[in-house]
């Protein structure tokens, strides 16, 4: 039994090292009041989908039970989950508010990713489930509200010198590997499907459909240069199954941290995903209390000032100072008083054995739910296996269906998305089903879709335009080698269907 020893072992120096809890709690601070401002701007839309309807809620909600629950319902978890992520920012019943926050996180953000899910299928956007894990994480770490309002009135009405509380280091190198297992679950997927998913074609097949489908230049120019799409594709790769390495190696972190960032900026300007509003958000457990302590030294170096106090030293002194008060209050003690003491120190083991395997039992059930979903291929949001663009694609394969609108001059113009309530990426698989469905007999599914669709345009849109048409966007190569977008319409319908 060996290997459990060493495991063991390996553990403990990963993940149960002492740290100062000052770390944690600035974590907690920054991400709490980032995803208040995220959730806050991401309401209205949550109003107007349920005034659109159209959903289709998540398979957990399926398995459990849980259907659409009334607006007013939604509307009351939406302000208790802004109150609590509030309260566990200033450090205001911090443990309770933080269990309360996932919870109301995950039926907020469950019901709201219904609205996304398209019909028949089991994916469901996955930017937002590492959020629920990340809460989770923080309700359950010690330390976690050891800086906050509560805890400095408290040590303030004592009067007492704040020295810092060490914690082990479980709660931050826990969420660094749930970031770590979401990239790695994205490349697994990826050479699970084909190993040669990096060939280059894939990733310039995917630019070619974002290109035609949203309009994206950027995805479009990239695609012309194939040995281009072919060094990114094995970067992004080589990204996602090797950023676990910063949990062995630190010193490697900023270097991933900087990687990443760029490679969802790119996403951003590629294919109009965007992980930096919501999943991005964890990487502030990589922003430390030193980096504040050096800016200030910083600018007091630049007007000109002596350096501050070091903090570490007025630390140390602190804990040297209270040594030796301890060292000689010792002498004087009574023999009840020892005997108190050692009761005091039994018990003080006994809550640290209890806390470090309740840490255990934290650490190896996230590490290791997240690989069951990764190996097992789950999808059940906020269990994932990160699945993206993980299939093989070419270039010959890409076509896309989008929705136009004739005007009363006779030309053609793209509806917008946000008019026809849907989401993008989602609008060019359901017509395909739909039209599918035509071929094979089925008239009144893609009857009712035009109509749902038709029926979700304003009317103050509608009165500028004769009729909408579905069209067809593939792409070719022309003679000198150049991708070329063709247009066909595949279909009409005027605005009459609705009556």
């Amino acid at each position: 039994m060996k290997w459990i020893y060493l495991f063991n072992e390996k553990l403990e120096k990963l993940f149960f090292q002492k740290i100062s809890s000052k770390d944690l709690n600035l974590f907690r601070f920054l991400y709490c009041g980032s995803l208040i401002i995220y959730i806050v701007n991401s309401f209205p839309e949550v109003a107007i989908r349920y005034a659109k309807g159209m959903y289709n809620p998540i398979p957990l909600f399926e398995l459990v039970g849980l259907g659409l629950m009334d607006y007013q319902s939604l509307y009351y978890i939406y302000l208790t989950l802004v109150v609590s992520l509030t309260l566990a920012m200033l450090g205001i019943l911090t443990r309770v508010s933080l269990y309360i926050s996932w919870i109301c996180f995950f039926l907020y953000m469950g019901t709201k990713l219904g609205f996304a899910k398209m019909p028949g299928s089991n994916y469901v956007y996955h930017s937002q489930n590492i959020i629920v894990f990340v809460l989770f994480i923080l309700s359950v770490s010690p330390g976690i509200s050891d800086w906050g309002i509560v805890s400095f009135f408290r040590k303030n009405r004592k009067k007492q010198i704040y020295s810092p509380p060490h914690i082990p280091n479980w709660p931050t190198q826990l969420i660094k590997s749930t970031i770590a297992l979401a990239y790695f679950g994205a490349g697994y997927c990826k050479i699970a499907t084909s190993f040669l998913w990096a060939d280059g074609y894939t990733l310039q097949a995917y630019f070619l459909h974002r290109h035609i489908l949203l309009d994206m230049e950027l995805s479009g120019f990239l695609a012309q240069f194939y040995y281009l799409c072919l060094f990114l594709g094995i970067a992004s790769l080589i990204l996602e199954l090797t950023f676990f390495l910063i949990i062995f190696f630190p010193r490697l972190a900023p270097f991933y941290v900087f990687s990443a960032l760029m490679f969802h900026v790119s996403v951003i300007f590629t294919m109009d995903i965007n992980f930096l509003k919501t999943f991005a958000l964890v990487y502030l457990v990589f922003i430390r209390v030193s980096f504040f302590s050096w800016l200030y030294e910083e600018i007091r170096y630049l007007l000109g000032k002596e350096p501050a106090v070091n903090y570490k030293e007025t630390e140390n002194l602190d804990e040297l100072g209270d040594s030796e008060k301890d060292s000689k209050t010792e002498a004087s003690k009574s023999i009840s008083e020892v005997d108190k003491t050692n009761n005091d120190e039994t018990n003080e083991s006994n809550r640290k054995k209890s806390s470090y395997l309740r840490g255990k039992c934290v650490v190896l059930g996230v590490i290791g739910t997240l690989l069951l979903c990764i190996f097992a291929r789950i999808e059940s949001w906020p269990f994932t296996d990160y699945r993206v663009f993980q299939s093989r694609n070419h270039y010959s394969k890409v076509e896309a269906l989008r929705i136009a609108a004739k005007d009363k001059d006779g030309h053609y113009r793209w509806v917008p998305v946000s008019v026809l309530g849907s989401v993008s990426v989602y609008i060019d698989q359901i017509l395909r089903g739909a039209l599918i469905k035509h071929k094979n007999g089925d008239k009144e599914t893609l009857e009712a879709l035009m109509r749902n669709l038709i029926g979700n345009i304003p009317a103050e849109f509608r009165k500028h335009y004769q009729h909408i048409a579905v069209v067809q966007l593939i792409v070719k190569k022309d003679a000198q080698g150049k991708f070329e977008v063709h247009q066909s319409i595949v279909l009409t319908r005027t605005f009459d269907i609705l009556e």
